[in-house]
C-alpha cells in the first residue's frame, strides 16, 4: 500500500523488529525484518496512520498520528500495552503529509 508521512520505524532495542501503516488505520509489525507481517493494532477509527514512534526506553509504548477520514479532527493515539488498546491524546488537524511524532531522545517519557 501507500501512504504519506512516515508510517514505518523499527524496534530501538531490537533492529529485527518493524512497525508500518499503509494508508489504513491499521498498524503491522514484523519481527523477522520484514519477511512476515501481522496485525499489531487497529485504531478505532477510519482514517491513516501518518506517523509512528516508539519509546526507547519502553518498546511497549507507541504514538501513532492519525489522519481521519471524515470530517472530525486528526488525533494522536498512544497505546502503552504493546497495541492491545488505544488511547487519543491530542485532537487537531495535520497537514497533507501527516504530524510527525517521536519521544524526546533526552525524556522518553515525552513527545514532541
Amino acid at each position: 500500500g501507500g501512504g504519506l508521512g512516515n508510517p514505518l520505524t523499527y524496534n530501538p532495542l531490537n533492529m529485527d523488529i518493524l512497525y508500518a501503516a499503509a494508508n489504513s488505520n491499521r498498524v503491522y509489525v514484523s519481527r523477522n525484518r520484514g519477511y512476515s507481517w501481522q496485525t499489531y493494532g487497529t485504531m478505532p477509527m477510519t482514517g491513516s496512520v501518518k506517523a509512528i514512534a516508539i519509546n526507547p526506553l519502553d518498546t511497549l509504548q507507541m504514538i501513532i498520528g492519525f489522519e481521519v477520514a471524515s470530517g472530525s479532527a486528526d488525533r494522536i493515539y498512544k497505546t502503552t500495552n504493546g497495541g492491545s488498546s488505544w488511547n487519543a491524546t491530542w485532537y487537531g488537524t495535520f497537514n497533507y503529509f501527516g504530524k510527525p511524532v517521536e519521544f524526546e531522545p533526552s525524556h522518553p517519557f515525552r513527545v514532541r
